[in-house]
């Protein structure tokens, strides 16, 4: 039921014309929190801290149970104060967010894809932990000179557009800040820019509290007319506002096939594929996964006339992931098999 990756995305990729949108889809993917349970924990701190603005705090919790979570941020900012708040959204983010980051399979197959660069509204640092070899430049909507860096860059990169949970001060989260964001000349003029590419949209929801208003952004400001867009089939909403804007809907069944979507664009572009091995007997220690995933490179490698790389075990110590030429795939199974 995956559907195949359309045409004008291929040849984007293939071409080095196609950039990545990456959206907290992902991040809850990886145990990161959804937008609801960030804005209901700082509701529930404000009503502790704040009792003096319980009005204005029911009005928050109102406005996050209807969805509405651009208002509920607004409200809640006025209450706790535009430092402790995004304090407290950076907070429940540490989940995701250094040493605690474990990428998902998602997140690897995706920075191996030959994008020009992946812009994201998330804060956590998931990208770029999943790149491997470590290291790739990392820009947010505030950082000196971006115009420049961008346009003087040929490798791809990593444009945290909203900003990075390492300094709340700068993340975008509530009205006010879209607005300063995207009157700002800079920006704008650096996504039109970027947009003469085809944009890839992966880990969005309609009840992202970015996308909608990213998109009507784009539409009004830029004119996005383009780009494909990987969303759940049930998101009539999104897909609606998707097909008015001449984006195509790549339609999943359920979130859990964006890895098997990847993989096929990864297939299709790269002649490259991923594959997981399950281990009948979960390994605890981090040191001896390494030494389970060396020794099935070593018999992959030595049994067939090709290499296998090992790219992680995704914080899951039965499962462990590899890359191969996707030709070789086949011999793949009898490799395996020799190694009891």
């Amino acid at each position: 039921n995956i559907p195949a990756p359309p045409s004008p995305l291929i040849d984007a990729l293939k071409s080095g014309n196609a950039i990545a949108f990456v959206g907290s889809g992902l991040s809850v993917a990886a145990g990161g929190p959804k937008w609801e349970k960030i804005l209901k924990n700082i509701v529930d701190y404000s009503f502790q801290v704040k009792p003096n603005s319980n009005k204005k705090i029911q009005k928050a919790k109102m406005a996050v149970d209807n969805g509405k979570y651009l208002d509920a941020a607004t409200l809640l900012c006025s209450v706790l104060g535009e430092n402790i708040f995004k304090d407290s959204v950076c907070k429940q983010l540490n989940t995701i967010t250094g040493e605690n980051a474990y990428p998902t399979i998602s997140h690897y197959i995706l920075m191996r894809l030959d994008f020009k660069c992946f812009i994201t509204t998330n804060y956590d640092t998931l990208l770029e932990q999943a790149v491997k070899p470590k290291g790739i430049q990392v820009w947010t909507h505030s950082t000196r000179n971006l115009a420049s860096l961008i346009n003087g860059t040929e490798k791809p990169f990593i444009l945290k557009i909203h900003g990075d949970v390492n300094n709340s001060d700068d993340i975008i989260i509530k009205r006010e800040d879209y607005a300063k964001l995207y009157t700002n000349y800079v920006v704008p003029d650096i996504l039109k820019n970027l947009l003469r590419n085809h944009p890839f949209w992966v880990g969005y929801g309609h009840q992202d509290p970015h996308i909608s208003y990213y998109l009507d952004e784009l539409n009004k400001k830029l004119g996005l007319s383009c780009g494909t867009a990987l969303i759940h089939k049930d998101d009539h909403l999104l897909i609606a506002k998707l097909n008015s804007m001449n984006i195509f809907s790549s339609e999943l069944s359920t979130y859990d096939d964006i890895p098997a979507y990847l993989n096929l664009l990864l297939m299709e572009t790269t002649n490259k594929i991923v594959f997981e091995v399950v281990l009948s007997n979960p390994i605890p220690y981090k040191t001896e996964i390494t030494k389970k995933a060396n020794k099935i490179t070593e018999v992959i490698n030595s049994s067939c006339e090709f290499e296998a790389e090992f790219i992680e075990n995704i914080s899951y110590s039965e499962k462990l992931y590899f890359i191969v030429d996707v030709t070789n795939f086949e011999r793949l199974f009898e490799a395996l098999s020799s190694d009891q």
